[in-house]
């Protein structure tokens, strides 16, 4: 997940070599949050990895809160 500041980060690299090579780029939190948004899912929390990876965990929007 790119870092929504202007933070040196590895997935900057990765999104200019994704941009460049084929049709992808990395997103930002909102920009996931948003794809999120659209499917039925919100955000639950990041697990930043290793080597600049991240998880994301995510929710359905109908889930009740502390039932999964």
């Amino acid at each position: 997940m790119l870092p929504d500041d202007d933070s040196p980060h590895f997935a900057k690299d990765l999104d200019v070599h994704l941009l460049t090579t084929t049709a992808g780029g990395e997103r930002t939190g909102p920009e996931y949050a948003e794809l999120l948004a659209e499917a039925g899912f919100q955000p639950e929390s990041v697990i930043d990895l290793a080597g600049g990876e991240s998880v994301t965990v995510a929710i359905p929007r109908s889930a009740r809160k502390g039932y999964r």
